[in-house]
């Protein structure tokens, strides 16, 4: 759809007398490809501590009005960089440490500027990016966070449940969803099992979330990676 579009209001335009009348005889998509490439300028390498570069694994674009082309990046070492992408001299706005561990996904309060960092140290934190500053953490999580996302219209329930020590409270929780079935374990394990009640799911049965995604407003996607 993307380079469809580009055809249609870019070179449909400029050449639309060289264009015969059946659309499906047009210039193929396909060849229009190789002129795509990104130039030296718009190559953000995501550096660590020590100047070494490191795998970036968040990267989102802000959907404040006044921030449109604000792109927030999050690296393996914990930091969070900001960038005007339209900026070709001084695309870096601001960076932080937002973790002593990778931040493995952001998401942007819709419509605010803040963003939400989930982290490899099992805690996922709200910041306020144009001062850097934290506003709160989110607690209770025993492995590393790996998706963190906004259901549509909920940006005020995050500051409604923080408390006073600086925490949000949970409002709901999910448990055990790509956890195997227990119907599916050897009957030694069965037994193992019943005799461990209260105790978290071992590693061999609790399968990990990679990414979670509101579709709505009451409806939430997760995907898992060892159970497909």
């Amino acid at each position: 759809m993307f380079f469809r579009s580009i055809v249609d209001r870019g070179v449909g335009r400029r050449r639309l007398n060289a264009f015969p009348a059946d659309p499906s005889s047009r210039i193929p998509l396909s060849s229009l490809l190789g002129g795509y490439q990104c130039v030296r300028h718009d190559e953000h390498i995501s550096y660590g501590n020590t100047g070494d570069s490191v795998p970036p694994f968040g990267l989102t674009f802000s959907s404040a009005g006044d921030m449109p082309n604000v792109l927030a990046a999050a690296n393996e070492e914990g930091i969070v960089r900001i960038y005007d992408t339209e900026s070709r001299e001084n695309p870096l706005l601001k960076e932080w440490l937002a973790h002593e561990n990778a931040v493995f996904d952001i998401a942007w309060v819709p419509g605010e500027p803040q963003l939400v960092t989930a982290a490899g140290d099992q805690m996922a934190r709200l910041w306020d990016v144009k001062s850097g500053e934290p506003l709160g953490t989110f607690k209770g999580h025993l492995c590393s966070l790996k998706s963190v996302a906004f259901a549509p219209e909920e940006k005020g329930m995050l500051h409604t449940n923080l408390n006073r020590y600086g925490f949000y409270r949970q409002v709901n929780q999910i448990r055990g969803a790509h956890n195997k079935s227990e119907t599916n374990l050897p009957s030694k394990t069965k037994k193992r099992r019943s005799s461990m009640r209260g105790m978290a799911p071992s590693v061999d049965t609790q399968q990990s979330v990679t990414v979670v995604l509101f579709r709505d407003q009451h409806t939430l996607i997760s995907s898992g990676a060892v159970d497909g």
